[in-house]
């Protein structure tokens, strides 16, 4: 084979797998994405316990697929407290178990995420096809804040910070 030839194929091939490595919505997020931290970050179990009176908030946690059969339809995961195990390695069987009592339930330290598109909905796209977002990473997310009808936290996501 020519050299020329050569770096020709390895150029297509570095080409084609560098573009397979990014988001196939890519401009969207280009919305999303953050280029700086927000300050006044807070993990999700302090948001619940401070109560706030403000809808307007910005979280950090981990991000979480694994448990969502809903995600792969619709630009949408979890958000857990950084406190929190993704793993769960321990579990429990009993009411008086000294590691879990008194901590708070998966409500208390979960945040379903939904980003939002520049028209205010939620795009039906897998959110890993918006964001470069992985099992386990670190995020700052800014938005509005709800509480479902389950008492679960929901935050409409217009930014968000991934921490390298």
């Amino acid at each position: 084979m020519s050299r020329g030839m050569m770096l020709f194929a390895v150029a297509w091939v570095a080409l084609f797998f560098g573009c397979a490595q990014r988001p196939e919505h890519e401009e969207l997020g280009r919305l999303l994405l953050l280029s700086e931290e927000p300050s006044g970050a807070v993990g999700i179990i302090d948001f619940h316990d401070t109560k706030p009176q403000t809808t307007e908030v910005t979280l950090v946690g981990r991000i979480g697929f694994k448990n969502l059969k809903w995600s792969t339809q619709s630009a949408m995961f979890l958000l857990t407290d950084p406190s929190d195990s993704l793993e769960g390695g321990h579990v429990c069987h009993d009411d008086n178990c000294p590691f879990c009592k008194g901590k708070p339930g998966a409500n208390h330290s979960q945040a379903i995420v939904m980003l939002i598109g520049a028209d205010g909905r939620v795009p039906p796209i897998d959110a890993r096809k918006i964001l470069p977002l992985a099992e386990g990473q670190t995020a700052v997310v800014s938005g509005q804040a709800e509480m479902d009808d389950a008492g679960q936290l929901v935050v409409h996501a217009r930014g968000i910070y991934l921490r390298r």
